[in-house]
């Protein structure tokens, strides 16, 4: 039984026993593993949760998808756009600069790579999480859709703000801690005038920590 599938399907049946007219099923591929975990397994009954467990189900949730770069191809140390060049595109100052640099840039297809220097003097350390700093997923996707902007001015130039304004298919896998590097892949695959739709991932020591679909709109 794959491992992230046995920690859920045991957070699934604690949350199932601590409640009233509930009960868990598996099917029979998962059933004998997640059986043993309990000899009143069969029994319990609360709520009225069914948790299924199939193949197809566990590998969308728990298999990764494929990088949309292999970071090993490129130059991590390449600057393309140093700070002060990312803030000749982006107006995001202080504490919503989100990006250290531009360390990659490509055009068939239109893919950008970032690089966020992660480290303890980040605003949210001091209260996310006290003792245990943790990276926000928000910010993580604030500085995905920040790379994003820059893809849209170097493909259509123009004068004002790019904001996004949509997310999609969000997943965070990992957890990003400082003092670290987060890289993040921005892949553009739908560009206009006023509007940018781009694959997202953020990878950090060489695990991939977040996907998403990023929308961008000028504002």
């Amino acid at each position: 039984m794959h491992a992230s599938a046995a920690r859920l399907a045991r957070h699934a049946y604690r949350f199932a026993t601590s409640h009233q007219n509930a009960y868990i099923s598996a099917t029979s591929i998962w059933q004998p593993q997640i059986v043993g975990l309990d000899a009143d397994f069969q029994s319990s009954k609360c709520l009225r949760v069914e948790v299924c467990w199939y193949v197809g189900f566990c590998s969308g949730i728990f298999m990764a998808p494929p990088l949309l770069l292999d970071l090993k191809t490129i130059d991590l140390n390449h600057v393309a756009y140093d700070i002060e060049a990312i803030r000749k595109i982006n107006p995001h100052r202080h504490e919503m600069e989100q990006l250290t640099s531009v360390i990659y840039v490509a055009n068939d297809p239109p893919t950008l790579v970032g690089l966020k220097e992660v480290t303890m003097d980040e605003f949210w350390v001091r209260g996310h999480i006290p003792g245990q700093p943790i990276m926000p997923g928000v910010i993580m996707l604030e500085a995905a859709a920040q790379l994003c902007s820059i893809g849209h001015k170097l493909l259509t130039p123009h004068e004002g703000f790019m904001g996004f304004v949509k997310l999609d298919e969000v997943r965070f896998r990992a957890s990003v801690r400082p003092p670290s590097k987060l890289y993040l892949i921005a892949r553009l695959k739908s560009v206009s005038s006023r509007r940018v739709v781009a694959n997202c991932q953020g990878i950090c020591e060489g695990n991939l920590v977040f996907e998403a679909v990023v929308t961008g709109m000028l504002i």
